[in-house]
């Protein structure tokens, strides 16, 4: 810096008349519209929604309404083969490769070209599979709903199987594997999950252990992929779109994309089941990991419309749903500062009566021992003494202002109506539900929280504990 006797000033210039510039101006784009009478009501939205059948056979939900940037979210959930179309490893591996499979390239396009054309029209689309299920994802613009939908009627009807581009998937996918083997968190999970769907090898809902995925990931074949691409069919699912779109339009060409496909193919839905298991407790050594997981986890049979599901669900938000208020994260979080992050959850499968209640914690490896004691002390006292009535109004306050603001979510509430017309229920089934959390009462939360802390549970600890700290039992 070298001083100056004249310095060269800026010039301000004088300030201008917007409202003179902006004068003539006309947009080439229709303003931006949010749909202002629109309720986040499950009674108000089942009003408005537009439901039916397809001529190919798959049920739809149609929810037309305004929205910022005139988007639209579309799901489509195809079922297709049979509990014998699943039983090898390499069909069911195979399954879960033909989503990503399919989003590689097709008859017209290759894989840069579709990227391309979902940038030209301003949509994501994404494509995600199971044994027995094809999932469509799909973010759009009504001013391109034909031309997205068109890209979609080519990815699904005419995928190409390239066999390079599926040697850089499963080069990719290997990739991301090697980078979560020494995992605490991913490695619990495993663990855990083998430990409570203790089934055969050939059975979907077995969890393979890392070796076993490498495994079948080098082994996998594109032929396996196309048979089982093969299993498709437009006749089985259902399709839910939300948002700024023209509902003709839409139906027209969700018609021309599952027409006279595979119409006579069979399909029998793959059953979940909930297993019983034995207490244990299984303890891995990851090293040089600065954190550790520890997850305990248990099965029951529960269904989505038991007389129960209301009060369990309240049970575990109280002892420890996403609020720093719940009880394990009081006490072990906040008060003893001994997790990073800890939490429960209550869930259930989609059509069956099999239910799972987890619990997870993330901390300092050397924490191990005074964190099991503070979580047992939590979860002790619970049993013994149960929840207060202030406790269970705030948690119900807190689940009505998160329902609200999930049907206020276009993609969310896409997610949601998607999900209950495949159950076949309404949103009248979600109005009731919330009837039913006002309804509860300290007694029957109390007992479902006795229900949930008297199961069996497995207990994992991953991470690089002191060689001093014994294992716990």
């Amino acid at each position: 810096y070298i001083p100056t006797d004249q310095p060269k000033r800026s010039t301000i210039p004088s300030r201008p008349d917007v409202k003179k510039i902006v004068n003539d101006y006309k947009s080439s784009k229709s303003a931006v519209t949010i749909d202002d009478a629109f309720e986040p009501r499950p009674l108000e939205i089942q009003k408005r929604l537009s439901e039916g059948k397809l001529d190919s056979g798959v049920t739809f939900s149609f929810l037309p309404k305004q929205t910022r940037g005139n988007v639209f979210h579309l799901q489509l959930t195809l079922d297709f083969g049979t509990p014998a179309d699943f039983s090898t490893r390499e069909a069911i591996s195979a399954a879960s490769l033909l989503g990503p499979c399919m989003m590689l390239g097709t008859e017209k396009y290759t894989r840069e070209q579709i990227a391309q054309l979902q940038t030209k029209y301003k949509s994501q689309i994404q494509l995600s599979s199971e044994p027995g299920q094809l999932v469509v994802s799909l973010e759009g613009r009504e001013e391109f709903l034909i031309e997205t939908l068109d890209l979609l009627h080519e990815i699904l009807r005419k995928p190409q199987f390239s066999e390079d581009e599926f040697s850089q998937l499963k080069s990719s996918q290997l990739s991301d594997l090697s980078q979560e083997r020494n995992s605490p968190d991913m490695l619990a999970q495993l663990a855990l999950g083998r430990a409570l769907s203790p089934v055969e090898k050939s059975d979907h809902q077995y969890v393979p252990t890392f070796q076993e995925m490498f495994t079948e990931l080098r082994k996998a074949k594109i032929e396996s992929v196309k048979a089982c691409y093969g299993l498709l069919s437009g006749s089985r699912g259902h399709v839910t779109v939300v948002g700024k779109f023209d509902k003709n339009k839409a139906m027209r060409k969700l018609n021309d994309i599952l027409e006279n496909w595979n119409p006579e193919a069979k399909f029998v839905r793959l059953e979940n089941k909930s297993f019983p298991v034995k207490g244990e407790t299984i303890e891995i050594k990851v090293r040089d990991q600065a954190s550790a997981v520890y997850m305990r986890g248990a099965n029951l049979k529960a269904h989505f419309k038991d007389e129960d599901f209301e009060a369990l669900t309240i049970a575990a938000d109280i002892l420890g749903g996403g609020s720093l208020d719940s009880r394990l994260a009081q006490g072990v979080r906040e008060e003893k500062g001994l997790s990073y992050q800890i939490g429960c959850q209550f869930q259930t499968a989609e059509f069956d009566a099999a239910g799972q209640f987890m619990l997870f914690a993330v901390m300092n490896p050397e924490n191990k021992a005074a964190l099991l004691s503070a979580t047992n002390e939590v979860l002790t006292k619970v049993k013994s003494d149960g929840f207060t009535e202030e406790e269970l109004r705030a948690s119900i306050i807190s689940y009505e202002k998160g329902i609200e603001a999930f049907l206020s979510e276009d993609a969310s509430l896409c997610d949601l109506l998607q999900r209950y017309a495949r159950r076949g229920v309404d949103l009248q089934f979600l109005a009731d539900r919330i009837d039913r959390f006002r309804g509860l009462t300290v007694e029957q939360v109390n007992a479902a929280a006795q229900k949930l802390l008297s199961l069996e549970v497995v207990s994992v600890l991953a991470g690089d504990f002191p060689e001093s700290t014994p294992p716990q039992k």
